[in-house]
């Protein structure tokens, strides 16, 4: 296998001054799926691999106009909006009523980040004949465990070749550390 490892805009050692969860990172990842096929030839295999938010862009990857061979996913969330729903009180200490409304309200015009857009539960639909495997460990507090079990039934019923390892007692992308073998 050949390996392409990058950084997404505003990691590592690439530019930019922000992240926006997967809504703009889906171009960084579809310009590295083209670069491979441009460089190595139409007709080259791809796979996905990515963790978190690169799960989430790997999805709506494979679910848009750059088709690839397989994804594996481990943690992804389903959907950004029901995602901030569940955790911005936790991210931003403040109570649920009334800020979250107004961040969630508010924030996306301001820097340009739609939590409307970033749906891979959307985007699995689109995916068959790809096949994806999801990974998810059980004592996962960031993201957790029950949106790959919803993305593996929007999957199912939309035909896409989907299996979902669930790593017991593993934490937010620790399912490797976890269960090694």
């Amino acid at each position: 296998f050949n390996v392409l490892m990058f950084d997404f805009r505003n990691s590592g050692e690439s530019g930019g001054d922000r992240t926006t969860v997967g809504q703009d990172e889906v171009q960084d990842l579809a310009a590295a799926v083209e670069w491979v096929r441009r460089t190595h030839g139409p007709d080259q295999a791809v796979g996905l691999l990515g963790w978190s938010m690169g799960a989430v862009t790997a999805i709506l990857t494979a679910g848009g106009a750059e088709p690839v061979q397989a994804v594996v996913a481990d943690a992804p969330f389903a959907d950004l909006q029901t995602y901030l729903e569940e955790n911005l009180s936790h991210w931003t200490g403040l109570p649920d009523f009334p800020f979250n409304w107004l961040i969630r309200s508010l924030l996306p015009p301001l820097v340009d980040v739609h939590p409307e857009r970033v749906r891979p539960v959307e985007a699995v639909t689109r995916m068959a004949p790809t096949p994806l495997l999801l990974i998810h460990g059980t004592a996962d507090t960031v993201i957790g465990p029950h949106h790959s079990r919803h993305l593996q039934i929007v999957a199912e019923r939309s035909g896409v070749p989907v299996e979902l390892w669930e790593v017991e007692g593993a934490g937010h992308v620790k399912a490797y550390a976890t269960a090694p073998d």
